[in-house]
Formats: structure tokens, sequence, C-alpha cells
């Protein structure tokens, strides 16, 4: 990895900042992103110290707003020319719907839009670098209930709450498709589960205070007793630097980084397609296609 750059958002905690530390072994120039600064600053000097490699940069950027995501792009194609590898790592548990100023619901803002919206904008980067990758980091129980496509369909305003589980199958159907899309572009895309891991995250998710949720969250919780997110990070760490998986895309990947079926829930019918051009009317992008990709 020496000489690449990787860009890994929420990378100042959890599963990401593990997955920045063990590609900052491997020589990576990382920049990850997170949203306060004194815990950014604190996390550079973190994966610094544990990597013993000192080329960690930090963008700061509040991902559940699309405007900060627009800003976290400039920011990033401001700094560099090229881009080797984008893990889209950050996710959202929300405890009750949440409705950001912008008319979307935070959960699928962080959970998919972001995801996409970053990947399409740094496609001439990562086209730059030669083989690109492209790393999107699923969660919870991946294809369990599938996707309510009727519910995207409706005004944002009239949407029912979408969760963690459901935004990242919207964002595992949304990838299957995109990677389709990026055939023949040099830059591949592929979707891995961590598996479990005691995150900050996890534990917020066990905290809610209904009598089913606290029933879920001791059970969850003991699950979580060995789950350490280094473990986690492994699935992304081998996707982003092995020479195995050069040219692979459209895969998904279990925790140890061997590829898998896709749920059947996920990829079902023309699903996948669906989500895609839902995702490309929301943020205002226009098609792409292997001939018609943002210019170098």
């Amino acid at each position: 990895m020496h000489g690449k750059t990787v860009l890994i958002t929420g990378g100042t905690g959890g599963i990401g900042k593990q997955t920045a530390i063990g590609l900052a072994k491997l020589g990576a120039h990382v920049v990850v992103s997170g949203r306060d600064a004194e815990r950014g600053k604190a996390a550079v000097r973190d994966i610094q110290e544990a990597s013993g490699h000192q080329n960690i940069d930090l963008i700061l950027s509040d991902l559940s707003l699309i405007s900060q995501t627009h800003r976290l792009i400039d920011t990033f194609r401001s700094r560099f020319s090229r881009l080797d590898v984008l893990i889209n790592n950050a996710g959202m548990i929300p405890a009750s719907r949440v409705d950001t100023e912008e008319g979307f619901q935070a959960a699928l803002v962080v959970n998919h839009l972001v995801p996409a919206l970053l990947t399409y904008h740094l496609l001439p980067l990562l086209r730059a670098s030669g083989n690109g990758r492209v790393i999107n980091v699923t969660g919870g129980m991946p294809g369990a209930g599938g996707v309510d496509i009727a519910n995207l369909r409706k005004p944002l305003a009239d949407q029912a709450k979408i969760g963690y589980g459901p935004a990242k199958n919207i964002m595992m159907a949304g990838s299957y498709a995109f990677a389709q899309h990026l055939q023949g572009s040099g830059v591949t895309l592929n979707v891995t589960f961590p598996g479990l891991a005691d995150t900050a995250m996890t534990r917020n998710m066990v905290s809610t205070k209904t009598p089913v949720a606290r029933l879920m969250g001791a059970l969850f919780s003991l699950m979580l007793a060995n789950a350490r997110p280094e473990k986690a990070a492994r699935s992304s760490i081998y996707l982003a630097s092995s020479a195995d998986v050069e040219g692979i895309s459209g895969s998904y990947f279990n925790p140890k980084g061997k590829a898998l079926a896709w749920p059947g829930s996920i990829i079902r019918d023309d699903l996948p397609e669906q989500i895609w051009k839902l995702t490309l009317e929301a943020l205002r992008l226009e098609p792409l296609t292997a001939v018609a990709m943002p210019p170098l």
C-alpha cells in the first residue's frame, strides 16, 4: 500500500479507526473523515501511534448532510489528485426517526446516499489511480426484511421510518447496481459485512429503553463481549490491499474476506436498478455509464 491514498469515512472510531490503523501499517496514506474536531485529532494521533506511520490526514464533515458531504468531496479533490481506495464505512443507528434540515431521513443519508454520492463524485480520482477500489461496509443482518421499495417511492416527508438495517439493505442493492454501471471503468466496487463489533455505535443501539429493546440489547451485549473492532476491520483491510481481489467487482464478502452469494432479497427482480434510479433522482445526478463517465 506504499504510495497509495485511502479515504475512510467514519474513520475516527470503531471499525473505521481500526481499518485506518491496519492500512497505515501497510504504508498507505490514510485520510479519515469525522464530525468532531477534537475527537478527530485524537484519532489521528492514535492511528499514527498504533501504526508507526505519520501520513494520516483528517477531513471534518457531518455525513448526515448532503451539503457537508459535498464539502468533503471538494476538500479532498483540492488536496489530492488521485484516490486508490474509498472505504464507505460510516454508519448511523438512529434510536428514532431523524429528519435532516435538507428533507431526508438521516439514516438513509449516512448509510446509503453518502456512499453513492462520494463514489460518484470521486470517480475521476479513483480512475486516475489505474485500479481504484470502492468498499461499502454493511451491517445489521444483511438482507433481512429486504427493501420496501413502495416506501422509497413516496415523497420524502411521507416515508415511514427507515432504520439501520433497511438503510443498509438499500445501500447493498444500490451498490450491486452501481458496480454493474462501473464495468469498463477500471474501478471496482464491492460490499463487505464486517460482522459484529463492540463500538460506540452498537453500544448506543442496545441502550434504548423499550422492554423489547432492553431484552434484545442484553442478548446483543453478550454477543458483543468478544467482538473486537480490529477483528471486524479485517475484511475491509483485505479488500483494500490484497492482490487476490484485484479486478473483482460487484461481489459481497463475509467478515473473513470470502465472497458469498448475495442475499436473494437484495438482488431480486430489478430491485437494484430501481434503487439506483431513485438514488440518482434523490441526489440529482446524471445517469452513469462506462461510456459517459465523469472526465479525468
